[in-house]
């Protein structure tokens, strides 16, 4: 008896360290941030606390920079990331949770630098555009056949390189810029859009390989749910007032999630 009940204890242990999940974001604005109390913060970070609440789930929010999060999640198994961006490149290689953003891409230079782009051709023509390595509109660019991308380790950093005129422009979010500009206290007025470059829907995700099916239909249940309820668009409501009280971002809510 007491060696059945052994086995069991041993097999049982085997199954929660199987499943031991990790939950990885990046730092990307207002969507999933530290805020300045060190917390996790954000619109789709409101949701996975959400979905949290649900599973009776308390893991842990880690942030780290994208290339090692996607490393990690192609590597390992019970990876759930947040918030990252679904092509087609990507479409295999995880489990879709749900979306919870849609975004454009924005050419963005500092006001009175006159750059007037009308496509993608004018786009290479410039000296430099400043991107996030392993950012998704990185990989974008490169797949264009773009030689003039520039690649740091964060947003704050292609702002800086963008004011001290060590690249010309930079693609990367209106909203994400606003929320930077806020915390390095400059005047989002010093910068201006000159051009439209790509759309893209932002997801949760979670890692394929090794992952249980159970695993990953108990999150896109609780997804599901989350939507069915009416909570995922009250989410979206509170942000979309919050952003515009606090930091005058304007956007809309589609289909229970913000689209800037």
């Amino acid at each position: 008896m007491k060696l059945v009940l052994a086995l069991c204890v041993v097999l049982l242990s085997g199954k929660i360290n199987a499943e031991h999940l990790r939950i990885i974001s990046v730092i990307e604005p207002p969507a999933n941030y530290l805020n300045a109390r060190g917390e996790p913060d954000g619109f789709v970070t409101d949701i996975i606390h959400a979905l949290q609440k649900k599973l009776s789930d308390n893991t842990q929010i880690e942030f780290i920079p994208e290339v090692r999060a996607l490393k990690i999640a192609n590597n390992h198994p019970n990876i759930l990331l947040f918030s990252f961006s679904r092509t087609q490149k990507r479409e295999p290689l995880f489990h879709w949770v749900g979306k919870v953003q849609s975004k454009n891409w924005h050419v963005i230079s500092l006001k009175g630098q006159q750059l007037e782009i009308d496509d993608l051709q004018q786009l290479k023509a410039l000296p430099s555009i400043g991107v996030v390595r392993g950012d998704v509109r990185e990989e974008w660019l490169h797949e264009q056949g773009f030689s003039n991308v520039s690649a740091v380790t964060s947003h704050e950093q292609n702002i800086r390189r963008l004011l001290n005129g060590r690249i010309s422009s930079i693609l990367y979010e209106l909203q994400g810029l606003k929320h930077v500009a806020d915390s390095l206290n400059l005047d989002q007025k010093m910068f201006e859009s000159v051009y439209i470059a790509n759309q893209s829907d932002v997801y949760i995700l979670m890692s394929k390989t090794g992952t249980s099916t159970a695993l990953f239909h108990r999150w896109q249940q609780a997804f599901s749910q989350l939507s069915q309820s009416g909570e995922l668009k009250a989410i979206a409501l509170k942000w979309q007032a919050r952003l515009h009280r606090q930091q005058n971002i304007s956007c809309e809510v589609i289909d229970n999630i913000l689209v800037f």
